[in-house]
């Protein structure tokens, strides 16, 4: 599960869920360790997605602008097994805003880019955080289906490059019985 950090107080925070949820084990246990908030019915505009416990904050983490203000690149990739790759990548660099797709089959390879306005590059920023990517968990796993395609997302913010990842990785099922990557 991602840990997603209060910006008041630092402390990690709690997935909110509004209505009444079906409890069940996991759910009890998740409202024990204090990694779910259940917060009734009444939504606030827009709807905060954490709270923390710590400073009794409820937050709506992914529409912080300086998420997206300190965010220098998104990349998208996804990969197929002997199909190649396609990515795109929109990336700020000094004053110039670039989206670049890439795309190889076998050994062939393409590469495109374009200049984009600062008001396109933060409007294509500030879609992928509403897309609510801070919440997505950091992998996913999908052992029942075959051979196929893997598939990653990764935001580099700031200067020190800290990076946020998302990956998909699917393999066959002899793939998982003899362990092999």
């Amino acid at each position: 599960m991602t840990r997603i950090h209060c910006p008041h107080c630092g402390h990690e925070t709690a997935r909110i869920i509004y209505g009444f949820p079906v409890m069940d084990d996991k759910l009890q246990k998740d409202i024990d360790k204090q990694r779910v908030y259940l917060a009734g019915c009444a939504k606030m505009i827009p709807p905060a997605t954490r709270h923390c416990f710590h400073c009794d904050q409820d937050v709506c983490y992914t529409f912080l602008p300086v998420d997206e203000a300190e965010t220098t690149c998104i990349e998208f990739k996804i990969c197929g097994f002997h199909k190649g790759y396609q990515k795109i990548a929109v990336k700020k660099n000094k004053n110039r805003f670039i989206a670049s797709y890439s795309n190889s089959i076998g050994s062939l390879e393409c590469k495109t880019s374009i200049d984009l306005t600062e008001k396109e590059y933060k409007k294509f920023i500030h879609n992928v955080y509403m897309s609510y990517i801070k919440e997505w968990d950091g992998n996913y796993d999908d052992l029942d289906i075959c051979d196929g395609t893997t598939w990653s997302i990764v935001i580099k913010q700031g200067h020190s490059k800290q990076k946020m990842e998302w990956n998909q990785q699917i393999h066959s099922t002899m793939e998982s019985i003899y362990k092999i990557n």
